[in-house]
């Protein structure tokens, strides 16, 4: 029988005084401490502004629950940015009467201490709670508003799924951010309505695991997160710590699911989802088809889009998803995106079509494609290579090698559809739920001045990067007209930048000696740079190295103080 649940109307009237609620600073909070700070945080809203929608960016789990609720109870919508950054406060500006947190100056950080708290009443079903935001396909954010009944029918529907395995007094981890939707549901609402235990810190880094798992709980957590968990902890000592890991915002590759699952010992529940819908469906196997969570029904069109239709919704009209599927015996499974359909010159164009036939190639693991914009428009492709693609571009060069790339796809995508420009990077840009947003992928294909690093590898005092010297780059730029080469004095400034990003250098720059440029670096070329540093001498030797044949190497020279550096250059 499943434990008894709390609904989100009751906000922080919910449970007795003395049940625990969070772990903050160290110290098991109960829900008196709780009811308490939220009466507290009532008063200061009602000091500081009229009644309206107040932002909300506040790291601390423990905290933000506490302005959250206050806002509730107070009948306030609580807006939560993805980011606190310059332009997403400007934004907010117009739609919020009051910043709470970190949100630069004049935010509300601290709640008062008044002698007689207020007392608290429950919260309407239909009170807009929240407002969260979505990339969505274009990468422009949208606003989506959540009514409270929308985010308690979702508790209710996890109850079920985890009411058992979890039970009151659990503390909930977590590696994402409650200020997006799923980090919101799981890392806040959940333990709230199911007696668990909130933990204010986000495990950043996966040796914070160890930290979090002294009794067993449940890891909210991300792919970006599980599928670079390095081989080199402690895993068996995890074992058994978690009664559930939870996996939500992108999809989390089969291998990374079962190797998640051999280290930390519990299947990874993957929930299937959107900011605009909740939660759709779920699968503890990454070989299994999606089952509909409970209450949700699903469908597919004649062209296979797939449609939902749940309480977690605003009304009960069927929702076009994002994504194509097909309908099976146990659920569905997905077929990829229903919306990155492009129309270039007239012509329309499944970006989706143009990755899966990439990946295809063999070369490549992951790839994403975007329709640049300019005198006219023309496809973007962003990859992943793989060692075997790796070793075709360090051959092929980077011309023959997307000719190579152009040729296998144009076997089944239009020449229209073929990507004119090409970035080759080590991983995809995401962000903090691992989603991979169109504007930062578009922020690729911005002029560079950087190399594209293929490879990178640093043991001890030596560093070895593989680099792609795309055209794009702005240095080839009028060096030389009608013939560009790598200038001698960029070359010696990326080998410093990447030596004090991998390396330990001197702060001071010191003179340069036996400087030697060999064989000119084209656009185009993939080099090998390797960079070692002799910390006791100040030194930093480099090498750029096509193939068998030496581009450029020296010596540099670094010291700790200034005034030497400026008197000692050879």
């Amino acid at each position: 029988m499943l434990e008894p649940r709390y609904s989100l109307t009751l906000g922080a009237l919910a449970g007795s005084d003395d049940l625990p609620v969070a772990l903050h600073g160290g110290e098991l909070l109960t829900r008196a401490t709780l009811r308490h700070d939220v009466t507290q945080a009532i008063a200061t809203l009602a000091a500081a502004s009229a009644a309206g929608p107040i932002a909300l960016f506040e790291p601390d789990v423990y905290r933000f629950t506490v302005w959250l609720l206050a806002g509730w109870h107070d009948r306030r919508t609580v807006i939560l940015p993805g980011d606190n950054t310059v332009t997403s406060c400007a934004a907010l500006r117009e739609h919020a009467n009051l910043y709470i947190g970190d949100l630069g100056n004049g935010s509300l950080t601290d709640w008062r201490c008044d002698p007689a708290p207020l007392s608290l009443a429950p919260i309407p079903a239909n009170h807009v709670a929240v407002e969260v935001f979505t990339s969505g396909s274009t990468g422009a954010p949208l606003r989506i508003a959540k009514a409270l009944h929308q985010l308690d029918a979702e508790m209710a529907a996890q109850q079920q799924l985890f009411g058992q395995r979890c039970p009151p007094g659990t503390p909930v981890v977590g590696t994402v951010s409650p200020q997006h939707l799923y980090g919101l549901l799981f890392r806040v609402l959940w333990p709230l309505s199911s007696g668990g235990v909130l933990v204010g810190d986000t495990i950043a880094y996966p040796e914070g695991l160890w930290q979090a798992a002294e009794r067993p709980a449940m890891l909210i957590s991300s792919p970006a997160f599980l599928k670079r968990l390095p081989d080199h902890l402690a895993w068996p000592e995890l074992a058994r710590h978690f009664c559930a890991i939870v996996s939500s915002g992108g999809p989390l590759p089969a291998e990374a699911s079962r190797d998640a699952t051999r280290r930390l010992g519990v299947s990874v529940h993957e929930i299937y989802g959107s900011s605009e819908t909740g939660g759709i469906a779920w699968r503890n196997d990454p070989t299994a088809d999606w089952a509909a969570l409970p209450g949700v029904a699903v469908k597919v069109d004649e062209e296979g889009a797939l449609y939902a239709r749940s309480p977690f919704l605003p009304d009960q009209d069927w929702f076009a998803c994002a994504d194509r599927a097909e309908l099976t015996t146990s659920g569905f499974r997905l077929l990829g995106r229903a919306d990155r359909i492009a129309k270039i010159e007239e012509k329309r164009i499944s970006l989706t079509r143009i990755e899966d036939a990439l990946r295809a190639s063999g070369w490549i693991d992951d790839a994403r494609v975007t329709v640049l914009e300019g005198a006219r428009a023309e496809v973007g492709a962003a990859v992943v290579l793989n060692a075997t693609g790796r070793n075709e571009l360090a051959t092929q060069g980077e011309p023959a090698f997307t000719r190579t790339l152009r040729t296998l796809l144009a076997q089944s995508i239009e020449r229209i559809g073929l990507p004119r420009r090409w970035r080759f990077v080590t991983t995809l840009p995401q962000n903090a739920m691992g989603k991979i947003a169109a504007h930062d992928i578009a922020a690729l294909f911005a002029p560079q001045r950087w190399p594209q690093v293929i490879t990178e590898q640093t043991t001890g005092n030596t560093a070895t990067l593989e680099l792609a010297i795309g055209r794009e780059l702005a240095w080839f730029d009028g060096h030389f007209a009608g013939s560009p080469v790598l200038a001698g004095v960029v070359q010696i400034e990326w080998a410093v930048h990447f030596a004090r990003k991998l390396l330990t250098l001197p702060p001071h720059f010191a003179g340069m000696d036996a400087i030697k440029f060999q064989h000119a670096i084209l656009p185009g070329a993939v080099v090998t740079l390797t960079l070692e540093c002799k910390p006791e001498r100040g030194q930093l030797q480099f090498v750029y190295q096509k193939g068998q044949y030496v581009c450029a190497s020296g010596k540099l020279r670094f010291n700790e103080d200034r005034a030497e550096g400026e008197a000692g250059n050879d």
